[in-house]
């Protein structure tokens, strides 16, 4: 391949490329492409729908006109919402529903997680799980990496067979991809043996790490619920309080079985839901069913098991994510008494 940095041939291809755009056609702002694609939808089936020249252009140059015929799932639309200070120079408000849908769409084609496994079942599961917890809470790892981690470990779950001796290395070296991934000062290797009371050796733990990551075809991009859980809580009101709730509740939904297979954003949803219903509020809006395109119907079922788990008193699967979020850094969220009757919208058959 031809060297384009030497001689002055970088600024000849710079003076060549500005020429041929001086003849192209200006593109349209990214806010309107946003904004327009709810319509295109639900109008543009055909393109005897465009209105104007704009639509004529945007329908025969998108995936849209073939959504039904060329695509392997249905992409996602919503009703958008201003999130973010359109003020704010760091907050880039414009792009906020673009990644929103991209991740929701990125959602809906990740494998399907389905769990195999002959000598583990999912209170072992949830075990590591909060073992895992524990380890990302001394090591002090972002919360991100927490999510990172069990998604990969969800995804070994689904792909292999382990056996009961593996799994605290796995959910350790699971930890440590999540954490260079996510981290500014990823976890170090001689802090997770002795989180884990040298367990297995480094060599072992390193060789683990990079047969994951082959297993999983380094595919590390994938959606998590916290990811999902950062806009559903712009779209709720935060205070502090409700975040920290909100967070005690997911943790807990990772160490669940009954999650296991549900979607991450549906994970987000339905922690939000019961949160809701914890501080007495109405379980489900308008704003938070157009944003996430989940009705309170699509998500009862799933409020109803986590009802049940949260009113476990000593569940082992939950007991140090309990401890962490009843102390008094995290206001002491996980002692807020939960209702043993769930309010009456939700089905009781």
């Amino acid at each position: 391949m031809q060297n384009f940095f030497i001689g002055g041939g970088f600024k000849n291809i710079l003076s060549r490329k500005n020429s041929q755009d001086n003849d192209k056609k200006k593109r349209e702002p990214l806010g309107l492409v946003s904004n327009f694609a709810p319509k295109i939808h639900r109008e543009m089936s055909n393109p005897e729908f465009a209105t104007n020249e704009f639509d004529e252009e945007l329908y025969s140059h998108s995936s849209y006109a073939n959504d039904t015929e060329e695509c392997d799932y249905i992409p996602f639309y919503h009703v958008e919402y201003q999130i973010g200070d359109p003020n704010n120079p760091q907050d880039v408000t414009e792009y906020e529903n673009i990644v929103y849908r991209s991740m929701r769409n990125r959602e809906n084609v990740f494998p399907e997680c389905i769990v195999e496994q002959t000598e583990i079942n999912g209170m072992h599961r949830g075990l590591l799980v909060d073992s895992m917890v524990r380890i990302h809470y001394k090591t002090q790892l972002t919360t991100v990496t927490l999510y990172r981690a069990v998604g990969i470990l969800n995804r070994v779950l689904s792909l292999t067979e382990l056996t009961k001796d593996r799994l605290q290395i796995v959910g350790c070296a699971s930890l440590l991809i999540a954490s260079k991934v996510e981290d500014i000062m990823p976890l170090q290797i001689e802090s997770a043996l002795i989180c884990t009371n040298h367990s297995f050796s480094k060599s072992d733990l390193l060789k683990m790490e990079t047969q994951i990551a082959n297993l999983i075809e380094f595919d590390l991009a994938f959606p998590t619920p916290f990811f999902f859980l950062s806009y559903f809580l712009r779209i709720n009101g935060q205070t502090n309080e409700i975040i920290l709730l909100t967070r005690y509740i997911l943790e807990v939904c990772l160490t669940c079985e009954e999650f296991f297979d549900v979607k991450p954003s549906a994970i987000a949803a339905t922690s939000i839901m019961m949160m809701r219903v914890i501080i007495g509020e109405e379980p489900w809006t308008e704003e938070l069913a157009n944003f996430s395109q989940y009705s309170f119907d699509d998500l009862s079922g799933h409020a109803k098991s986590l009802h049940q788990i949260l009113l476990q008193k000593n569940r082992e699967e939950s007991f140090f994510i309990k401890k962490k979020y009843g102390s008094e850094p995290y206001l002491g969220v996980s002692m807020i008494p939960v209702p043993k009757e769930l309010p009456c919208p939700f089905p009781f058959v």
